[in-house]
C-alpha cells in the first residue's frame, strides 16, 4: 500500500511541474534584451576602436612618407628643380586619407657637431668663430599629426549623428633625424670628401683577400664588395643573397673611413600575376636606379599603374611582397630608366627578359613537366628574381643585375698584393672603356675585343692558368698544377663584374668631369669630392666562388670539382679541385659558369625561356690544371651527359643534392649534368633535397628519367628525406638523358 501511494504522489507531482508561467517568459525576455543590448554596445565599441586604430595607422603612414621624402634630398643647397637639404624647414600641411583630413605640423631644428665630433648644439654661438653654419650637420624634426572627430557612414550612406557613433579626434607626435650626409644605408655620395661635413668620420677596416678584393678608384679611394651571404628560405628553392658594396678612403696606413655603403639583396620568389588595375589606380613602383649621388625611384618615388604581382607563398622571404609587386614594366616607359632590364629596349646584350607580357610588361613563366616553362597569364603563379637595394631604410627593387665579366683564378693568385693590383687595374680599365665607348661587352684582360674585326686595346694583362697570353693568343704552358705544394687539392676562386645601366644623371656627371663646360650647370652637377668617373660609375666586383657552378672535363677524372648544394652562410663547398687519380698524366679543363642575371646570384633554375635558350645569358670561364706534369692523354671511362631539371613550380632542381656512388664522378652546371665511371663498371648516384613543405607536412615528389635507355630510378618518397637512386649499366654512353623532378609518379 505504501508503495502504491508513493507512486501516485510522484506521478501527480510530475504532471503539475510541466509548462512555464508568464513570469518565466518575461524574465527570459528581459535577460535576452539585456544581453543583446550589451552585445550591440560591445560591437559599437569594437567598431569605434578599430576605426580609431585605422586612423592612427594612416597617420603614422603619413609621417613615414614624410620622413622618407625628407631623406631623399638631392642637393645640400637650394637648387632649381632639385630637392635640397636647406629646403627642409617648418611647415604645416593637410593630407586626406580614408575620408579624414590630417593636419601635420612639421617643426625643424638645425643641430651642429662640436669640434670633438661627439657633442652637439643647436646654438651657433657655441661653435668656434668662423665655423660655416650655412648647412647644419643634421636636422631634428618633430611632426605633430592631428585629425578632428567625424561621423561614421552607415551602409545606406547616411550619417550616424549620435555621439556614440562618432570617431574621436587624434593627436600624436613623431620625431626623426635627417643628417646632411645621408645615412650609410642610403648609399649616397658624401657631401664633402672624407665625411668632414655632417656625421663624424666612421672608421672602416678593409676586407681580407682573397675573398674580398679592393678595387682602386684613384685618389686613395677604394671599392670592395663583401662576400655574398646566401640565406636559404626553403631547402628546395627561394634563396636570398645579401652583400654590401663599400667605398672608402684610405687616408693613412691602417686608417680608412667610409665614403658610402650600398646594401644589396637578390632573391627568388613565388608570385601570382595580376593585370593592370582597371581603374588606373597605382599598383607598384618604377625601378630604383643610381643617379650618381643616391638611389632614386622613378616617377619621383610615386607609384604608377601597371601590372603587378602578390606573394603566393608564406614560406619565403618577407621581401617577396615588394619583389612580386614592383618587378613589372609599365605600358609607356619613359626610356630605359623605367625598365627593369633596359638591355632589351635596344636589343643589347644580354637580353634576359622578354617583351610581350600583359599590359606592356615583360613575360613571366611557370614551370611545366620535365623542366619546361609556360607563360603565366593573369592570376597565374610564376617565379620571379629581384635585386633590391636599401634606400632610406627601405628595400626597393632596382634594375636587374647585369654581369659583363666572369673570371676565375687558381689558388694563391688573389692572396698576393701583386695579383690584387693586377686584377684591380684590369677592372677599372675595362669599366672605363666599357662606359666611354658604349661597349656591349667587357674587353678581355689582354685588351682584345671579339670581332669581327678583333680589336687589341693593348692592355697586356695576363691572368694565370687560363691559357690566354697577354696578347690574346693561346699559351699552352699557362696552367696550374696538382699536386700543388704537396697538397692534392686547391681552392679555385671566381669573381663577377656587374655593370648597371648608365642613367642620364650619371652621364651628365661623367661629361662634366671630362669637360666642365660640357653643361651649363656642371658646377652644381658634380658631387663635392668626386674627381674621377670611377667614383660614380655603377659597377660592382663580386665574389662568385660559392654561387657559381664548377665542372671538370673529363668529369671527375682525374680531377673533381665541388659544387655542393647552397646552404646558409656559405657553409658549402664550391670550386675545390681535388686530385682523384695521382697516377694520371693529363691536362684537365676546369670551367666555372653562372647566369649573368639575378638568378645567378640566387642559384635558381631558369625562370624565362631566354635564360636557357639565349647563349649570352650565361657566363663561362676556363682554367687548366696539369696533372702529373700534364699531357694529352684522356683517362679511360664511359661518360653520359644530360639535363637535371624541375617540372614543379615550387621546387628548384639547382638546389637539389647529387651524391655519386663510390666509383662514379659527376659534374653539374646549372641544369646540366654529366657522370663518368671506369671501364667495365656500372654506376649510380643519389638525388636528395627536393622537398617542399605544405603546412605541417612535406609533399612527396618523384625523380623521372627520360630520353635514354638503360637507366633505372628507384624513388623513395618519405617526407623530408625524399630521395631517389639512379643507376645505369656498364659501358653506358648517352648524351640526351633528362632527369626531372615531377609531382606525380613517373610513367
Amino acid at each position: 500500500m505504501n508503495m502504491k501511494s508513493n507512486r501516485k504522489f510522484t506521478d501527480s507531482s510530475f504532471r503539475h511541474s510541466r509548462g512555464m508561467t508568464i513570469l518565466d517568459v518575461l524574465l527570459g525576455i528581459v535577460i535576452f534584451v539585456v544581453g543583446m543590448l550589451a552585445l550591440a554596445s560591445l560591437q559599437g565599441n569594437l567598431t569605434k576602436s578599430s576605426a580609431d586604430a585605422n586612423a592612427r595607422t594612416m597617420g603614422v603612414n603619413i609621417t613615414e612618407e614624410l620622413i622618407e621624402r625628407f631623406n631623399t634630398f638631392e642637393k645640400l643647397r637650394t637648387t632649381t628643380g632639385k630637392i635640397a637639404y636647406q629646403d627642409i624647414v617648418d611647415t604645416t600641411l593637410t593630407v586626406t586619407r580614408g575620408g579624414l583630413d590630417y593636419t601635420v605640423a612639421v617643426t625643424v631644428e638645425d643641430w651642429f657637431f662640436m669640434p670633438d665630433g661627439v657633442t652637439v648644439t643647436k646654438v651657433t654661438g657655441d661653435l668656434p668663430s668662423g665655423t660655416n653654419t650655412t648647412i647644419s650637420d643634421f636636422k631634428y624634426i618633430e611632426m605633430r599629426v592631428q585629425w578632428a572627430a567625424t561621423d561614421f557612414q552607415l551602409n545606406d550612406g547616411t550619417d550616424a549623428t549620435q555621439s556614440a557613433g562618432r570617431l574621436g579626434s587624434g593627436d600624436f607626435i613623431v620625431s626623426s633625424i635627417v643628417p646632411s650626409i645621408p645615412q650609410l644605408g642610403s648609399a649616397k655620395i658624401a657631401a664633402e670628401d672624407d665625411g668632414a661635413l655632417g656625421t663624424p668620420p666612421i672608421d672602416y677596416t678593409p676586407g681580407l683577400r682573397p675573398d674580398i678584393v679592393a678595387i682602386n678608384l684613384t685618389n686613395s679611394k677604394f671599392k670592395e664588395s663583401t662576400t655574398p651571404m646566401p640565406d636559404v628560405k626553403r631547402a628546395d628553392e627561394l634563396v636570398e643573397t645579401w652583400f654590401d658594396v663599400i667605398t672608402y678612403n684610405t687616408i693613412a696606413v691602417n686608417n680608412s673611413i667610409y665614403v658610402r655603403r650600398e646594401e644589396f639583396l637578390v632573391l627568388t620568389c613565388e608570385c601570382t600575376l595580376n593585370s593592370k588595375p582597371g581603374d588606373g589606380s597605382p599598383s607598384g613602383f618604377l625601378p630604383t636606379i643610381w643617379n650618381g649621388e643616391s638611389y632614386t625611384t622613378g616617377n619621383d618615388g610615386a607609384m604608377v599603374s601597371k601590372a603587378y604581382g602578390v606573394s603566393s607563398n608564406n614560406q619565403q622571404s618577407q621581401y617577396c611582397d615588394t619583389c612580386c609587386r614592383d618587378h613589372h614594366d609599365t605600358t609607356s616607359p619613359n626610356g630605359a630608366e623605367d625598365i627593369y632590364d633596359p638591355a632589351r629596349l635596344d636589343n643589347g646584350k644580354p637580353d634576359w627578359s622578354e617583351a610581350g607580357g600583359i599590359d606592356g610588361d615583360h613575360k613571366h613563366y611557370t614551370r611545366a613537366n620535365q623542366g619546361g616553362l609556360s607563360e603565366a597569364g593573369n592570376n597565374n603563379d610564376y617565379v620571379e628574381a629581384c635585386r633590391l637595394v636599401r634606400k632610406d631604410g627601405f628595400m626597393r627593387v632596382a634594375q636587374d643585375f647585369r654581369q659583363e665579366g666572369l673570371y676565375s683564378f687558381p689558388e694563391g693568385y688573389l692572396d698576393t698584393q701583386g695579383g690584387v693590383d693586377e686584377y684591380s687595374s684590369y677592372v677599372t680599365t675595362a669599366i672605363s672603356d666599357f662606359y666611354a665607348n658604349s661597349r656591349d661587352e667587357l674587353a678581355s684582360p689582354s685588351g682584345a675585343l671579339v670581332g669581327p674585326p678583333v680589336v687589341d686595346l693593348g692592355w697586356g694583362i695576363d691572368f694565370p692558368a687560363d691559357r690566354i697570353g697577354s696578347s690574346g693568343a693561346e699559351n699552352l704552358v699557362d696552367t696550374t698544377t696538382l699536386p700543388l705544394l704537396v697538397a692534392d687539392s686547391q681552392q679555385m676562386s671566381a669573381r663577377g663584374i656587374y655593370i648597371d645601366y648608365l642613367s642620364s644623371d650619371v652621364e651628365k656627371i661623367v661629361d662634366c668631369l671630362a669637360d666642365m663646360t660640357s653643361h651649363a650647370d656642371c658646377a652644381t652637377v658634380v658631387p663635392t669630392g668626386v674627381t674621377s668617373p670611377l667614383q660614380v660609375l655603377p659597377f660592382y666586383d663580386i665574389q662568385t666562388t660559392l654561387l657559381a657552378w664548377w665542372v671538370s672535363d673529363p668529369a671527375g677524372r682525374p680531377v673533381s670539382l665541388t659544387s655542393e648544394q647552397v646552404v646558409d652562410n656559405n657553409g658549402h663547398s664550391r670550386g675545390l679541385a681535388v686530385l682523384e687519380d695521382a697516377s694520371a698524366i693529363d691536362t684537365v679543363e676546369v670551367m666555372t659558369e653562372i647566369h649573368r642575371g639575378n638568378i645567378g646570384l640566387t642559384v635558381t633554375d631558369p625562370i624565362t625561356l631566354a635564360d636557357s635558350s639565349v647563349a649570352e645569358a650565361k657566363a663561362k670561364y676556363m682554367l687548366y690544371i696539369d696533372v702529373g706534369g700534364g699531357g694529352t692523354g684522356t683517362p679511360t671511362g664511359y661518360t653520359w651527359s644530360g639535363a637535371f631539371v624541375s617540372g614543379v613550380n615550387q621546387v628548384d632542381a639547382s638546389s637539389a643534392a647529387i651524391t655519386p656512388n663510390g666509383n662514379t664522378f659527376c659534374s653539374r652546371s646549372g641544369t646540366s649534368i654529366s657522370c663518368v665511371t671506369p671501364n667495365g663498371e656500372s654506376g649510380g648516384l643519389t638525388v636528395s633535397g627536393y622537398v617542399r613543405r605544405q603546412g605541417q607536412n612535406y609533399v612527396d615528389y618523384w625523380i623521372c628519367a627520360s630520353g635514354a635507355s638503360g637507366f633505372t630510378v628507384m624513388n623513395m618518397p618519405a617526407g623530408i628525406n625524399n630521395s631517389a637512386t639512379v643507376t645505369w649499366p656498364a659501358g653506358t654512353v648517352e648524351t640526351s638523358l633528362v632527369l626531372s623532378i615531377e609531382d606525380s609518379a613517373c610513367p
